[in-house]
């Protein structure tokens, strides 16, 4: 069963007491709607003058999709009349961001892949990028670049012909199986009652956690939610803790303010997890290993969105306009995300230009080059800039000739924005926007709607509207971990599971070897001219 501590104010706790109570005893009919969905394959009829590229573009798919499903396209050229397969990206527009993703077969791993010992070299054939080559031979494109220091220099292009490191990859030792948790154990430390901004999301956090504890008791799973108000930023947190000891705890979720988060990790039980819900700045990530993060600190974001990026559009169809500021400009905030793309774009050999952010309209039309699909990239996340930015590429692509594509990149700030300004939102259809979210919700499928619902019924209020949304942060949360540990033991940490998540996909990656872990989450989701949107992750 659930249960709380009694540490809140009468008020507070008699609220929770009965929304747990409901969700726990009387609600039979509390649930949330999943499905699961396939990928769509269709069959296409090659026109004259039609190319893989268009074909990419047309379809929403990587021209190496294509070619997977059509191995004749290895080796022959695409031709008029010619039959082909494509397999459809799943998309928002008509698919659950919240429905498990169907099961598929695990293909055999590539020659490349097999365990090597000891680094080898390797000579770049023509086409291949970095991404290609790492996932060619079973690493990651950091352990690719750190194999080859040079990689890192000013001006470095990986070209057909030169020679490469490729770094040992040898299997880690057979995973030892774990005995999962039968009970989890879950004490929240959050400042629920600290009024303002903070209060208001940590409630609506702890509300989403609420919802899925009760799925996840239909389900057959027994969870133990202890909640907690934190004390006031400059308070010790140490009472909290010892009450967090005296009932034990397999996840802590939070604290909120910073400056509790060393006490926390010093006063917990030395065998709990940590995560950190909110903030995106927690030094102590890189020396505690029992410590989680949801939101990704801003290196972790622009290498995600980077490798997004390089993943999503053709190196030999693309070409990318930097529109930046000078170095250590306020508004720059994006600056860490643009240096990491341009620094990829560079290597893997995209085409591209830098122009200052002030640019006028003409210069950047000069620039765009016709046939290819052109990307603008900002470094900025700003209401201004997000404005600035749509417009022009809207007035751009009204005057483009004939198979040139124009499309710009933005930031999850944007969505926030565009949620309660209709020209923003229309905007971002209109100027063909990729925006690169950690977290997506999209409030018109079975499960989100089921899922608001529910919300509204048990505690009488809306969801706010914030990116990301906080309930659905909340149910994640709990859906990832409590399954996790109950499936892991305390063996948990970035083992992935498909799981009907409403907003983030939540996976953690170790950031070093004494450090914690990282949510992975990213995606692009692309604002289509014709109103609809697709969530794409890596396809390449």
């Amino acid at each position: 069963m659930s249960t709380i501590t009694h540490n809140l104010s009468a008020a507070v706790r008699s609220r929770i007491m009965r929304c747990v109570l409901a969700l726990t005893l009387f609600c039979p009919a509390c649930s949330l709607s999943v499905g699961a969905q396939t990928q769509k394959v269709v069959t296409h009829e090659v026109k004259k003058g039609e190319t893989l590229y268009k074909l990419s573009h047309d379809y929403g798919v990587s021209i190496d999709e294509i070619i997977e499903r059509n191995p004749i396209l290895k080796s022959e050229p695409l031709k008029a009349g010619q039959t082909v397969r494509i397999a459809l990206p799943l998309s928002v527009s008509t698919s659950a961001v919240g429905d498990v993703p169907a099961s598929t077969p695990t293909a055999p791993a590539p020659a490349g892949t097999q365990p090597r010992t000891a680094p080898v070299s390797y000579k770049v054939q023509k086409g291949e990028t970095l991404w290609s080559i790492a996932r060619a031979h079973g690493i990651t494109v950091d352990a690719l670049i750190a194999a080859n220091p040079e990689m890192q220099e000013a001006g470095y292009k990986l070209k057909k012909g030169r020679t490469v490191t490729i770094p040992a990859n040898t299997p880690a030792p057979a995973a030892t199986v774990s005995k999962g948790l039968a009970s989890v154990n879950i004490s929240v430390i959050l400042p629920l009652q600290a009024g303002g901004v903070v209060a208001t999301r940590s409630t609506e956090y702890v509300r989403g956690m609420l919802l899925a504890v009760n799925q996840l008791k239909k389900q057959g799973r027994n969870v133990l939610l202890h909640i907690y108000e934190e004390p006031a930023s400059g308070e010790s947190l140490r009472g909290v803790m010892q009450r967090v000891g005296a009932h034990g705890a397999d996840l802590i979720v939070g604290p909120v303010y910073p400056d509790h988060w060393s006490e926390a990790i010093a006063l917990s039980p030395g065998d709990s997890k940590i995560l950190v819900p909110f903030s995106s700045k927690v030094h102590q990530i890189a020396t505690c290993p029992r410590l989680f993060m949801l939101n990704a600190p801003q290196q972790n974001e622009a290498a995600m969105i980077t490798d997004l990026v390089a993943s999503s559009f053709h190196k030999d169809n693309t070409h990318i306009i930097f529109l930046t500021h000078n170095v250590g400009d306020a508004k720059a905030d994006k600056q860490s995300v643009a240096s990491s793309l341009t620094r990829r774009v560079v290597i893997d050999g995209y085409k591209h230009i830098a122009l200052p952010s002030s640019v006028e309209l003409t210069v950047v039309k000069n620039v765009i080059k016709k046939g290819m699909f052109n990307l603008i990239v900002t470094d900025a996340s700003d209401a201004e800039t997000q404005q600035r930015m749509q417009s022009m590429v809207t007035a751009l692509r009204q005057t483009l000739p004939s198979g040139t594509t124009l499309a710009l990149l933005g930031y999850e700030t944007w969505l926030d924005r565009a949620s309660t300004n209709s020209a923003l939102r229309n905007g971002l259809y209109s100027s063909d926007t990729y925006v690169a979210a950690t977290a997506f919700y999209y409030p018109y499928t079975s499960a989100a709607m089921a899922f608001e619902a529910d919300y509204k019924k048990w505690f009488g209020a809306e969801l706010l509207t914030v990116t990301p949304r906080m309930a659905p942060l909340g149910y994640d949360t709990a859906l990832a971990f409590v399954n996790g540990l109950s499936a892991y033991g305390k063996a948990y940490a970035a083992q992935r599971q498909q799981l009907p998540f409403l907003q983030s996909d939540l996976r953690f990656a170790k950031v070093s070897d004494q450090g914690g872990y990282v949510n992975q989450s990213a995606w692009l989701i692309h604002y289509k001219p014709n109103m609809q949107i697709d969530k794409i992750a890596k396809t390449r």
